[in-house]
C-alpha cells in the first residue's frame, strides 16, 4: 500500500473512531440528564414494580422518556410462566404508570422476531407465499399432512413474495424400522 492510501485510511478511520465516540458520549450524557432530572432512584422504582409482580424477578431496567413523562421500565418474568410484567414507574412520584403483560409471542414481536405456527403443508406454502416481510427461517418437517415439506421449499424458492433467508427440513421418520419416533 502506497504512503498516500495509507494515510488517507489512517484519517478515515480516526475521523469514523471520533464520530463513533461523540455519539456514544451524547448517548450516556442524555442517560446522565435522565437521571438528573428523575426524583426517584432506580433502587426505589424497582422495589414498587417488584411490588406489583409478587416473586418476580428483573430481566431489565431503563429510565427514558415515554409520552413526555420520565418513566422507569422494567421487564419482570413472572413466577410459573414464560409472561413478562412490564411495569413503568413515573420517574418524578414513584407511581406507577402502567403494568402490561407481555406473551411470548409478543416479547419477540417487540424485539422484531415473530414465529409463525401452521399445522400443515398448504398453510405452510400459503404463509411463505403471502407474507409481505419475508421469513429469517423456514423449518419444515418433510413429512407435512397436504403438502410435503420439500414441495413447500420448492414453490417458496420460486414465490418472489414470499421469501427467507434459510431453510431446515427434518422428520421424525426413523428410515431403518418403518416407525416415526412416537412409535
Amino acid at each position: 500500500m502506497n504512503s498516500k492510501h495509507y494515510m488517507a485510511s489512517v484519517a478515515a478511520l480516526a475521523l469514523l473512531a471520533s464520530l463513533s465516540t461523540s455519539a456514544l458520549w451524547a448517548a450516556e450524557e442524555s442517560q446522565a440528564a435522565l437521571k438528573a432530572e428523575a426524583k426517584v432512584t432506580l433502587e426505589a422504582a424497582t422495589q414498587t414494580a417488584l411490588a406489583k409482580v409478587p416473586g418476580g424477578k428483573i430481566k431489565s431496567s431503563e429510565l427514558e422518556r415515554e409520552h413526555g413523562k420520565l418513566i422507569w421500565s422494567f421487564d419482570i418474568s413472572k413466577p410459573k410462566t414464560r409472561n413478562i410484567a412490564e411495569v413503568q414507574v413515573d420517574a418524578k412520584t414513584g407511581t406507577i404508570v402502567s403494568e402490561t403483560t407481555e406473551t411470548p409471542k409478543q416479547q419477540r414481536a417487540e424485539d422484531g422476531y415473530a414465529v409463525d405456527w401452521v399445522q400443515d403443508g398448504v398453510a405452510a406454502a400459503a404463509a411463505l407465499r403471502d407474507t409481505q416481510a419475508g421469513y429469517a427461517l423456514a423449518l419444515l418437517d418433510w413429512g407435512l399432512p397436504g403438502r410435503d415439506g420439500l414441495s413447500v421449499l420448492k414453490a417458496g424458492l420460486l414465490n418472489t413474495r414470499g421469501t427467507f433467508g434459510a431453510a431446515w427440513i427434518m422428520s421424525a421418520f426413523y428410515r431403518n424400522s418403518g416407525k416415526t419416533a412416537e412409535s
